[in-house]
């Protein structure tokens, strides 16, 4: 109970078991657990343990870091040294420990009727204590308020500028001087923030005339009080400035169980001794409790009054404690009175007597006059809700509005859909059935002659009209999906949108071709293919295809009537079209689709022509039939290259001559440097060894272009280049007739590496010329 008490969460209630613990048990895992916890919390603090000393921060610099170590790890448990330090991490915007399954758990069982019904009657079953979230917090740094006074210890931050720069945290001495540097001491002791800044200020000014100063108080010294009586750790501790009885409480771990909170005695030095109810704060908003408790003061924390715990059907389910002479009125009151469904006539008080517990019945008009007993449990019973009672009907299942509904006389079916909100598009209402409960069961058989009650009973549905009775639980369930391809048509070949459409009825051929955007330009308009799927009476299957005149679907006649499973099929025209790309020197470059077989000098005359500029005996095509040939020669090349490779590297391996060897050494590097260049070597397609210039102008025969063909003609050009073992390979300009050797003079003649018979000239259509 030690331990569970001082780590109960800040803002949430102990268990209703924690509570009832012996304090002098140690066999607890939950307490251990959270002393385990604040023991890792403690160390990654520089704090000594829990267990030894209570937490007592000496400055309120301790507390904040205390406080920061805490929310970081709440923020990010990575940074917890310990599973038990993250779990338990103060919330950083919250301020609470967190709880653990098992608490949670708990405090849903302190208010779960069901449990408590079970429960309540057992003394191990504690209720927590109204308001004791309020001192389960250690206390941390408070704000300095405004009309705070200084005093010896306090860490002030003092900022000089004009003349003299400033900026240090200095010390509140024992004479109540601040010791500014540069300029000396000045008695601030007792002084507020703001007259301690005028006096400090006056100061700087007497020896620079334009400078000034600000004196803020960062860090107040603790205020060291006595906290006795019936506390977890009764003694001296340290509390922030400002702190309140509040935070006394919880640097003493809080009241022990037998604690009292409505009497509790404050002395303060010098002052007659004020009693305190901490009820009114709790239960009231009275900030009386609140003021500050001065360096010296003493809080004495008497036993309680009778503790009456309250269970049920009330506002606040909490153990409460009165004064001398109270009555259970008054118990009922503090933990907030009955619920608006409580049963006032129905509760029931369990008070220990000389022969252990007894029990009585009695009202809420009774508890005025029953003086309260330390020990008393009342347990307020609720009403029925509406699931309990026997005037409502359930519906469930594919409606619009599931749920419970009253039950009126005469009540149908039909009835409890409409009060449900009709039913769903996809309610299967003629597989409906009622979930009758009856009040008397009837036997159920089960394997081996066993039989079991059985309360419920299944009434298939007839109608709308079938008539209800109470707790009756009508189910609507949904139909069963179809098959998609049952539901559906389809459309393939020349059209927008191939693919399948939903099939609705009375759909025909003109539908589907709307709904596929329409047949595409390729498309043959004059007929189209209707395929059909046909089941016969002995379940055969067969297909049927019917022509469809598509041209007179196209001009608005409807067509046939489409079944589940169609497929309309509309082919390509026969008069293919094919699409071809003129860059370079035409009039008008770009793609055009023209007719499959159109000719080369056709295309040129529908693009307008060449221009001036124009080079025809360059022109050159690209073919993609061509590229993909060229890519396979390349591959079937490389692989054959490969494979000589190989042969001549096994036979290099077994050349038993020199000679040979360097021969084979010598074929091997000359195949791998020609095996690199096939592997480097890129395809493009173009058609070699054609005369475009007289295929343009009709002096050839003319040459038909394929789909994906791109002709391109160049800008004459002014040069011939020459590439190879010359001096100066480049280009050199073109006069006209140009020789070969000619060209070779003007480049610088041959190299001396320079092989005379392997000289050869590319022409601009493609060809290779030995020179």
């Amino acid at each position: 109970m030690v331990i569970l008490a001082r780590l109960a969460l800040a803002g949430e209630a102990p268990s209703p078991f924690e509570s009832g613990l012996d304090a002098g048990s140690s066999s607890d895992p939950l307490a251990e657990q959270r002393a385990r916890a604040l023991q890792a919390m403690a160390e990654a603090n520089g704090q000594a343990s829990p267990e030894s000393t209570p937490p007592q921060p000496a400055t309120l610099r301790d507390a904040a870091a205390a406080q920061r170590k805490a929310d970081e790890i709440a923020r990010d448990p990575t940074r917890a040294r310990s599973a038990d330090e993250a779990e338990f991490a103060l919330d950083a915007n919250h301020g609470r420990l967190r709880s653990t399954p098992a608490e949670l758990e708990a405090r849903r069982l302190a208010t779960d009727p069901v449990h408590l019904a079970l429960t309540w009657s057992k003394r191990e079953t504690v209720l927590p204590a109204i308001g004791a979230a309020l001192w389960l917090r250690p206390p941390g740094p408070r704000p300095i308020a405004s009309d705070y006074r200084l005093q010896p210890g306090d860490l002030v931050r003092v900022v000089v500028w004009g003349g003299a720069k400033v900026n240090l945290l200095v010390p509140v001495d024992g004479n109540g001087n601040l010791g500014v540097p540069e300029f000396g001491p000045v008695p601030v002791g007792g002084l507020t923030q703001s007259d301690a800044q005028v006096r400090v200020a006056e100061l700087v000014r007497s020896f620079f005339k334009n400078a000034g100063a600000v004196v803020a108080v960062e860090r107040a010294q603790a205020q060291a009080v006595t906290v006795v009586g019936e506390v977890v750790e009764a003694g001296y501790h340290a509390l922030p400035a400002g702190g309140t009885v509040i935070e006394a409480l919880a640097a003493a771990g809080g009241p022990l169980p037998l604690g009292g909170v409505r009497a509790i005695r404050v002395t303060r030095p010098g002052q007659d001794e004020q009693v305190l109810d901490l009820y009114r704060l709790l239960l009231e908003g009275d900030d009386i409790v609140l003021a500050p408790l001065p360096a010296g003061c003493v809080v004495f924390v008497p036993q309680s009054g009778p503790q009456v715990q309250v269970f049920g059907a009330v506002r606040r389910p909490a153990l409460v404690e009165l004064k001398p002479g109270e009555t259970l009125a008054e118990a009922m009151r503090l933990a907030g009175g009955p619920e608006s469904f409580a049963d006032a006539d129905t509760i029931r008080l369990l008070r220990e007597g000389d022969d252990g517990q007894t029990l009585a019945h009695v009202t809420l008009a009774q508890l005025v006059d029953l003086p309260a007993r330390a020990g008393d449990r009342l347990l307020v019973a609720g009403r029925a809700s509406l699931a309990q009672g026997r005037g409502t009907v359930t519906v469930v299942g594919a409606v619009r509005s599931a749920g419970d509904y009253s039950f009126t006389a005469g009540m149908t079916a039909g009835d409890a859909i409409a009060a449900a909100g009709g039913q769903l598009p996809e309610a299967d209402f003629q597989h409906a059935i009622i979930r009758r409960h009856l009040a008397e069961p009837r036997q159920l058989e089960l394997a081996g002659g066993v039989t079991v009650p059985v309360y419920d009973d299944l009434v298939p549905l007839v109608d709308l009209a079938t008539p209800l009775e109470p707790l009756d639980e009508l189910v609507v369930p949904t139909a069963a999906p179809l098959d998609k391809q049952l539901l559906t048509v389809s459309v393939k070949g020349e059209v927008i949108r191939p693919g399948d459409q939903p099939l609705v009825p009375d759909m025909t051929v003109r539908d589907l071709v709307r709904l596929a955007g329409g047949v595409a330009p390729q498309a043959e308009i004059e007929v189209a293919d209707l395929v059909r799927n046909t089941i016969d009476e002995d379940g055969n299957r067969s297909v049927e295809r019917a022509r469809i005149d598509l041209k007179a679907v196209l001009l608005g006649d409807p067509g046939p009537t489409l079944g589940s499973g169609d497929t309309l099929v509309i082919r390509r025209r026969a008069d293919e079209r094919v699409t071809v790309q003129l860059i370079g020197e035409v009039r008008n470059a770009g793609e055009f689709t023209v007719p499959a077989g159109t000719s080369l000098s056709a295309i040129i005359a529908l693009a307008g022509g060449l221009t001036e500029r124009a080079f025809p005996e360059g022109a050159a095509l690209y073919r993609e039939s061509e590229k993909a040939a060229a890519i396979e020669h390349l591959r079937d090349l490389a692989q054959r290259l490969e494979g000589a490779v190989t042969v001549n590297k096994r036979r290099l391996s077994d050349a038993p001559l020199d000679a040979d060897r360097a021969g084979l050494q010598a074929t091997i590097a000359n195949q791998e440097a020609e095996l690199v260049r096939i592997r480097t070597a890129q395809a493009t397609g173009r058609l070699a060894g054609l005369h475009f210039a007289d295929l343009i102008l009709g002096k050839a025969n003319d040459l038909q272009l394929h789909r994906g063909d791109v002709l391109h003609v160049p800008t004459r050009p002014g040069t011939v280049r020459v590439l190879g073992e010359v001096m100066s390979p480049g280009s050199i300009r073109y006069e006209g007739e140009m020789k070969p050797s000619a060209m070779i003079q003007r480049s610088g003649g041959l190299t001396r590496h320079a092989d005379e018979d392997r000289i050869y000239v590319v022409r601009a259509d493609g060809t290779v010329v030995a020179s």
